[in-house]
């Protein structure tokens, strides 16, 4: 017995989804006249019997099974079987089909976003469920194909295939809303699905319009400006700004625009000013989405007359002699613009000038500007709008003069003086004061006071002194070159003062009728001095042919001469009387004519000095005995046998040096003087100063010398012996002996400053009992014997 299907299934036949698929089963008897039961089962992933009904034909022997399947593409590959059984069959007889379905994707689904801002690529993902036959995959964007990035086919359940395309695609504002399509087909089984997507770009807008309702404006007027973006997605945010401010626009709303996009839109309402003139007004169209935008503006245009900037300068600084240009900071629209320049009332002609300039911008130039040009300029300036005018001061700055000064200035003793001193200078100038006498002075030392108040200085002199007369000069700076100076002198008016020297009190003349004395009577006094001569408080009769008065002047020094003729001392030795007086007061001195004779002692003798092995000393001459006087020092120190003398030179020096001294050794030194007729005995009352180691003390009178200090030279280096020193003394003073053995300490007084030296001891130190180991080699000691002339004591070098 055979079993088959009475209609095999072609390999190439489709059965699609959905459709009932009908096949008969026909067992083949051959000998047998009935049949067993039957089946037909259907393997797919598992076996499942499917369906138990026969049909049997006993005419023909013949058993049929028909059996009507639903497709479905989980039945693809399956295999059906026939079965066929009866009692004489020990195994059942089964004949099988293996079912091909034909079966579309049922999903075809694009994954990714299908949203993306301009101009960048978007990455989408199509794919399908399991088909059989395959698919193809197509893009769409609206009616455009597009190729796709990668397509890829493979095995899926059921027997079918998934097909997969990649999309990368750079989206444009003009791709916004438009659809996205995933097209799968095969046209073998004219079979055709899509799925979709709307791409969505987000743009900016690319540009803004403003427009205004008029274009030229005046002060005062109201002008709106409306400001359009361009398509945008999402729709742009509308800003004004004007001088970098935020100004209040009204929204207009939004419009529907190209590419999908919107348009929006917005107005502003402004008053206009002249300073508006030229300015901007920005609208700026902002998608705050993208974080990008455009911006535009609308430049306005003002008409008004000439105005000037507030930074327009008043006041022009310039110096005289050079150039000054008078700035002008004016506006105006037109900006065509006449300019005319007045000064003191007059227009400046600038045509043709030699010093006046007109520049661009309607600037004026002036050259070898000088201090008349100082003062007010107007400036009168005119457009088609209107006219306008303001003024500009021009202050000339130039070097200063003296206009002034006191010269001279008086004023009395003690009492106050002003020197005022008047400039002329533009800044006002500094003022500065200086003594133009021979030593520098500080005049705020000296108590003046400096003042000055604008273009006056003053030099105000309190409590004036003799010491304030002279020249003093007044600088005027104010930073221009030159400064100015002039001077003015100071005169200190005082009553006469006659200098009254120790050696001027006497005169010296031989009495014996043929020689003549000289008289000579200084003072110092201003104003002038008068001078008048006496002789023994009578008035002396200046008609006298042996009589004779001169009168000099330097400065304040007034001197008056009296030369007398043919002295006789019966007649003329008397006593002189000068007298001197001004408007202030009057001053006399006494003078002795009287015959020559040895001069007077000097006075105020001091050391003004000291060193190892030197003294400087100084004294002030005396009366001369009216003969010419030289000086004589001695000196002597303890321990030394006799006074040791020493002529000064030149001889009428006051001052004299000392040296070859020892080191740390007191001395006492003394200074007098002599002249043609000898020198004059001092009884022993004239007080005398000692010194130890450079510093005076009281000392004894024992000196029948103008007396000078005790001096014991510091130690300074080593004791060596300079070249100008001798060692030793004559052999004849060795044999002698001292002249003072020992110093008494009981006789004498008690004198701190070298009390170390004399009186630390019992005794007087040995080296005191001996003769001193330094002499001046020009000089010789002989014993001291007090009771001699003074001539006497000592051998004169």
């Amino acid at each position: 017995m055979l079993v088959g299907f009475a209609q095999p299934l072609s390999p190439n036949q489709i059965n699609r989804i959905a459709i009932r698929f009908s096949i008969t089963c026909e067992p083949s008897l051959s000998g047998f006249y009935s049949l067993g039961e039957g089946y037909v089962r259907k393997t797919a992933q598992n076996d499942e019997v499917i369906s138990r009904n026969w049909e049997t034909d006993d005419t023909s022997q013949l058993s049929r099974s028909s059996l009507s399947l639903k497709i479905t593409p989980e039945d693809n590959m399956a295999v059906v079987s026939c079965q066929a059984l009866n009692q004489l069959l020990s195994l059942p007889l089964q004949s099988s089909i293996v079912l091909s379905v034909t079966f579309p994707p049922e999903q075809v689904k694009i994954i990714g976003s299908s949203s993306t801002e301009e101009n960048q690529e978007i990455f989408l993902t199509c794919s399908t469920s399991t088909s059989n036959p395959p698919v193809m995959l197509r893009w769409w964007l609206g009616w455009k194909e597009l190729n796709a990035t990668e397509t890829a086919i493979s095995e899926a359940e059921y027997g079918g295939m998934v097909t997969v395309s990649n999309l990368t695609y750079i989206a444009y504002r003009e791709d916004n809303d438009l659809p996205l399509i995933c097209e799968a087909f095969n046209e073998a089984i004219m079979y055709t699905t899509r799925a979709s997507v709307t791409l969505r770009v987000t743009f900016p807008p690319l540009h803004a319009t403003i427009t205004a309702t008029d274009e030229k404006l005046r002060r005062g007027q109201s002008v709106t400006l409306t400001c359009k973006s361009g398509s945008s997605n999402p729709p742009a945010h509308l800003t004004w700004l004007k001088d970098g401010k935020k100004l209040d626009g009204i929204n207009l709303g939004q419009r529907k625009a190209e590419y999908g996009g919107f348009s929006a839109s917005e107005r502003v309402t402004l008053v206009v000013s002249s300073a508006d003139h030229g300015k901007r007004v920005e609208c700026y169209a902002y998608s705050s989405v993208l974080s990008e935008g455009v911006n535009t503006f609308y430049q306005l245009t003002i008409l008004f007359p000439p105005e000037f900037s507030p930074e327009q300068t008043h006041l022009v600084e310039a110096v005289e002699h050079g150039s000054a240009q008078l700035p002008l900071l004016v506006s105006a629209y037109p900006p065509e613009i006449t300019y005319r320049w007045s000064f003191l009332g007059e227009m400046i002609l600038t045509e043709g000038s030699p010093r006046y300039h007109l520049r661009d911008g309607g600037s004026l130039e002036i050259w070898n500007v000088t201090r008349a040009d100082a003062g007010k300029y107007r400036i009168y300036c005119e457009n088609a709008e209107g006219q306008n005018e303001t003024t500009i001061t021009l202050n000339v700055s130039y070097s200063p003069s003296i206009r002034s000064i006191a010269d001279p200035t008086y004023v009395d003793l003690g009492e106050t003086a002003e020197i005022v001193c008047q400039a002329d200078a533009n800044p006002v100038p500094n003022f500065q004061w200086r003594w133009l006498g021979d030593l520098e002075r500080s005049l705020e030392d000296l108590g003046f006071k400096l003042l000055s108040e604008g273009l006056v200085g003053t030099l105000r002199v309190q409590g004036a002194q003799r010491t304030h007369a002279g020249l003093y000069e007044c600088q005027v700076d104010n930073g221009i070159y030159p400064a100015a100076k002039s001077s003015a002198r100071l005169i200190v008016r005082y009553p006469p003062e006659i200098i009254k020297g120790p050696g001027q009190r006497k005169v010296a003349a031989s009495g014996d009728g043929r020689s003549q004395a000289v008289l000579q009577c200084s003072a110092q006094g201003v104003p002038s001095v008068l001078f008048s001569w006496a002789k023994n408080g009578v008035s002396l009769d200046l008609q006298s042919p042996r009589y004779s008065v001169v009168t000099s002047y330097e400065d304040s020094l007034h001197t008056s001469t009296l030369t007398i003729a043919n002295v006789s001392a019966m007649l003329d030795y008397a006593i002189f009387t000068c007298t001197a007086n001004n408007d202030l007061g009057t001053d006399a001195f006494d003078i002795q004519l009287l015959s020559t004779s040895r001069p007077d002692p000097p006075t105020e003798f001091k050391v003004v000095s000291v060193a190892h092995n030197w003294l400087a000393l100084e004294w002030i001459p005396g009366f001369d005995g009216g003969l010419q006087q030289s000086f004589r020092v001695r000196y002597h120190w303890p321990g030394a046998p006799s006074f040791l003398y020493v002529d000064v030179f030149p001889p009428q020096s006051p001052t004299f040096t000392l040296t070859g001294l020892q080191p740390n050794t007191p001395y006492n030194v003394s200074v007098n003087a002599r002249n043609a007729l000898g020198e004059i005995l001092i009884p022993h009352s004239g007080p005398s100063l000692e010194c130890f180691e450079g510093k005076p003390v009281a000392g004894r009178r024992t000196s029948a010398f103008i007396a000078g200090p005790n001096i014991s030279l510091p130690w300074m280096g080593s004791q060596e012996h300079h070249e100008y020193e001798e060692v030793g003394g004559p052999r004849r003073l060795e044999d002698m002996g001292p002249l003072y053995d020992e110093w008494n300490l009981d006789d004498e007084p008690w004198i701190n400053e070298y009390a170390h030296v004399y009186q630390g001891f019992g005794r007087w130190p040995a080296a005191s009992t001996k003769t001193a180991p330094i002499y001046d080699s020009v000089a010789n000691y002989l014993p001291l014997d007090t009771e001699l002339p003074f001539e006497q004591q000592g051998e004169l070098v």
